[in-house]
């Protein structure tokens, strides 16, 4: 299995990757989709890249059904890094005063109204909005529920003629991001 990756153009391979991989690492971390410049550009991989975690890229359509029946390689899960949420506890900041939060311990404080107001508001569409660990320079970006099809899985059911279930994202708010505090302010 060859794929491209996050820490360079050149291909490699699953072996490859945990080879490079820190010990505490217990994930093998990969991005699914049908462009691979905008899968290099993806928020889900700004706080991975950030703590100098690798992550894998497939951008051919047949990955995507392959990856949901490869669970594991050599004893190491795979995991989608726009799926759920991710440990953020590994890399090279591990020991770093500012160790990542996991979403529960993150404090929303002052965008508690927006993120009410943004529940109501895309109700219909989102399963819920939250505050993100994951995002460091986006404003925001929408997450697939474990165990939930990606957007790219979605479109190949379709074009198969299958009929796909509208699936609803959890949005993710940066609490950092200018725009997010604007929106909130003006919530308030």
């Amino acid at each position: 299995l060859l794929c491209k990756s996050t820490n360079g153009d050149g291909w490699t391979t699953l072996a490859e990757y945990l080879e490079r991989s820190s010990e505490e690492q217990k994930e093998i971390y990969y991005l699914a989709g049908d462009n691979l410049a905008r899968l290099r550009e993806s928020p889900a991989l700004e706080t991975l890249q950030d703590r100098g975690i690798e992550v894998l890229l497939f951008a051919d359509p047949v990955d995507e059904i392959m990856l949901t029946a490869l669970d594991a390689y050599e004893e190491t899960a795979l995991r989608d890094a726009a799926r759920g949420d991710i440990d953020l506890n590994v890399g090279k900041d591990k020991d770093d005063d500012t160790e990542a939060k996991t979403d529960e311990d993150k404090d929303d404080g002052e965008l508690s109204p927006l993120v009410a107001r943004l529940s109501t508001v895309l109700a219909e569409t989102v399963d819920s909005v939250k505050i993100s660990t994951r995002l460091k320079s986006s404003a925001a970006c929408l997450v697939t529920p474990d165990g939930g099809l990606s957007p790219q899985m979605e479109r190949m059911m379709g074009q198969m003629g299958q009929d796909v279930p509208g699936q609803k994202r959890t949005l993710e708010l940066n609490p950092e991001h200018p725009v997010v505090k604007k929106l909130a302010d003006l919530v308030k």
